[in-house]
């Protein structure tokens, strides 16, 4: 294997960074938001795996610290925005003071974001991945593998202990944090050496990622309209937000459901499967 392909790896994804934040700041898209923050996703996940490899000679708190307030705030936004879209499936419920208070806080998330990418120093990124890529240069790719490996198995331990366990929205997080980190994991694995098998495995982790997405989604749509509620006691549209919040708490059992009997067969699949790869 070539010695230059994790470092190629990285700067790809450094590369998909910079492309997306300058799109975001030039446009201020949805689409570009998004992207920028799946971008940045992705490096918290490899900055997390090259501590490990480095032996802990390079940390990841300076970049983790670098990109916290922008990620922080293209959150906020990309959040509301996806609120704005969802309510689009109630047109026939009248939500026009909670649709009125999302435009409100989109315009505010908006103006702080073009702050953040404003105020965010790209040069000392540079400087940090200048450093970084030093740390790590001389890591054999055998080695980074085996690494890569040890860290998918051990997160796939943490999920596989959830099993026959009584579920509930927390441990859907964690795991949900789990299969995200495998995720971008097993595409620096791909990266390095192509496996069929690993393959399989990362697409079916990002299709339970995507269920998992969509739950999520309707978890912040859920909150957003509790806390307009809290905050307009006396809105004219309370009963109806309530019914709202009602049918969405009873389709989110059913989500959960469908999810949790999605990573039980997960677990009884790919859990034994990964001892050989190991």
């Amino acid at each position: 294997m070539n010695k230059s392909k994790l470092i190629q790896y990285y700067n790809n994804q450094s590369d998909t960074f910079l492309r997306y934040f300058n799109q975001a700041q030039e446009s201020m898209e949805m689409e570009a938001i998004h992207e920028m923050r799946v971008a940045v996703k992705k490096l918290k996940a490899i900055w997390c795996l090259l501590e490990m490899l480095s032996d802990k000679k390079w940390k990841k708190t300076k970049h983790f610290s670098l990109v916290k307030n922008l990620f922080r705030s293209a959150g906020k936004l990309r959040e509301t925005q996806l609120n704005l879209l969802m309510t689009e499936q109630f047109e026939d419920i009248n939500l026009s003071e909670y649709t009125e208070s999302l435009i409100k806080q989109e315009k505010n998330y908006s103006k702080k974001l073009t702050q953040s990418l404003e105020k965010f120093e790209l040069q000392k990124l540079e400087i940090l991945n200048a450093k970084l890529l030093k740390a790590i240069i001389k890591i054999p790719d055998d080695i980074v593998l085996k690494q890569a490996l040890a860290n998918v198995k051990k997160r796939n331990k943490k999920i596989a202990k959830t099993k026959g366990l009584l579920f509930n929205e927390h441990k859907l997080h964690k795991i949900r944090i789990q299969l995200k980190a495998m995720q971008e994991i097993l595409a620096v694995i791909e990266e390095l050496n192509t496996n069929n098998a690993m393959v399989t495995l990362r697409s079916q982790i990002k299709s339970l990622n995507e269920h998992i997405g969509q739950w999520h989604d309707y978890k912040i749509l859920r909150k957003s309209l509790k806390q307009f509620l809290s905050k307009n006691p006396h809105s004219q549209n309370t009963s109806l937000i309530k019914n709202v919040i009602k049918d969405i708490n009873s389709e989110q059992k059913e989500r959960q459901q469908e999810i949790f009997g999605l990573i039980e067969m997960y677990v009884a699949e790919h859990n034994p499967k990964l001892n050989r790869y190991i």
